[in-house]
This record gives C-alpha cells, structure tokens and sequence, in this order.
C-alpha cells in the first residue's frame, strides 16, 4: 500500500542531509539571538556575550581561523538565571591541535599530551 510519502526521490542521501545546515537558518538564528527579547530590550547580559562572541571570531580569524568553518556553532548567549556566557560548540581535532598549539605559543610553552590543566613548572629565581 502506498503511504503517499513518495519515494524520497529528488532527496540527497541520508549521510549529506547529516551535516547540512541551510545558510537561511543560520542567519535566522544569529538574528534571533541579536533582535530584542519579548519585552523589547536586549538583556545586558547578551549584550555583554554577544559583544564577547563577536571579539572571539574577530581574534580567532586574526589568528588564522576560519572561523565559519573552523567554529560553526560559536555564539554568545546566556544562563537561566542570566549569567553571559560562550559556546565554542563541537571542533574538528586538527582545529582543537591548532587552538592549543597557539594557547601554547601565547603562554610560552607547548601542551604535550596528558597535561592538560598543570601550569608548566616555573624557572627558579636566581
């Protein structure tokens, strides 16, 4: 029996329908986060995270990012309780290397595996 459904014929395959997101809803979604609240203002607090979303991708792509690609879902936004802050969403592993590689260079030191969170040991005072 037919279900009237079609035979999905004209449909990318299941895999590039995946990790397709249409251009038109990522606009709608970075417009909804900037357009005012049902009460006509902006809480300060996304403001503030927007403003720190912004600086972000601008200092990223200084870096050499690129950051629509590299950062996808990166966006300022808020807490229940309206506490601001960022969302880098999900990075590739070579995009994470390259982030820790230039956190490393910007403290002075290269991240070896299996030392994430120790601070390098200080040089002793002479």
């Amino acid at each position: 029996m037919d279900s009237g459904l079609g035979d999905g014929a004209g449909r990318l395959p299941k895999e590039e329908r995946v990790n397709q997101q249409p251009e038109e809803e990522s606009e709608f979604r970075e417009e909804a986060r900037r357009s005012p609240g049902a009460y006509g203002f902006v809480h300060p607090a996304q403001e503030r995270a927007s403003r720190l979303a912004e600086r972000m991708r601008d200092s990223l792509a200084a870096a050499g990012f690129d950051v629509e690609r590299d950062f996808p879902r990166m966006r300022g936004d808020i807490t229940a309780s309206n506490e601001p802050f960022l969302t880098f969403g999900r990075v590739s592993p070579d995009v994470g290397e390259r982030l820790a590689d230039l956190l490393g260079q910007a403290f002075g030191h290269t991240a070896l595996p299996g030392t994430l969170g120790r601070r390098p040991a200080r040089a002793a005072a002479a």
